[in-house]
């Protein structure tokens, strides 16, 4: 449950990376570097942006938590609001590096990003299961997800500047009218990420709380 609140962070991309991909592609074909790396450097600072926001929701959401899920034992509560922050606070750092993602699979090298994604999720397994087999509790369970993260995101990081040293990341690159074409393009996104949420991304919240 706290896993699958963890991943509605993953909203307050609002299609951004797809935005990124599409607008890196275009311009590598152009061989438009400068509008390659603004478009990149942009959608980083409004992810940035979801990410404090992220970190904003996950705070109140651990909070409220006792009150949200009331059937939840009371032994319980602290371990799951650290769990929470802890996750949610990993994911929402990670808004900014799926730029990185994005930026890859732009450049046509989807075979990078793939691969951090895989490893991500053989640490993270591998992490918890450990933390479960020591009865170590949510808490632990949450450093584990959170550190398997934080590692992830190192790894995209030299990944850029290993394979797309090319491509800057800077804040004097980012730009209104970049901006403003990611936001367009990214609304239709954000619409059918809300739709999907409404689908199914909300029916384990719901068992959980009239259960």
């Amino acid at each position: 449950l706290l896993l699958q609140l963890t991943l509605y962070v993953g909203l307050l991309d609002f299609g951004i990376q797809t935005a990124v991909a599409r607008f890196v592609a275009h311009a590598d074909e152009r061989h438009n570097p400068d509008e390659r790396d603004g478009s990149v450097s942009t959608a980083a600072a409004l992810l940035v942006v979801a990410a404090i926001v992220g970190f904003c929701l996950v705070a109140l959401l651990a909070w409220q938590l006792p009150r949200i899920f009331t059937s939840m034992p009371a032994h319980l509560n602290k371990g799951a609001r650290i769990a929470l922050l802890l996750m949610g606070g990993s994911f929402a750092l990670g808004l900014p590096f799926s730029v990185i993602h994005a930026m890859f699979i732009g450049l046509q090298r989807n075979e990078i990003p793939a691969a951090v994604v895989i490893a991500n999720r053989l640490a993270m397994a591998a992490l918890t299961v450990g933390v479960v087999f020591r009865h170590w509790g949510l808490a632990s369970m949450g450093a584990a997800v959170a550190l398997a993260n934080v590692a992830s995101y190192g790894g995209a990081y030299f990944a850029w500047r290993l394979w797309a040293p090319q491509v800057r990341i800077r804040i004097s690159l980012v730009s209104t009218a970049c901006a403003q074409k990611i936001g367009a393009y990214s609304l239709a996104m954000a619409a059918w990420f809300a739709r999907m949420l409404m689908v199914s991304g909300l029916d384990l919240a719901i068992v959980a709380k009239f259960d």
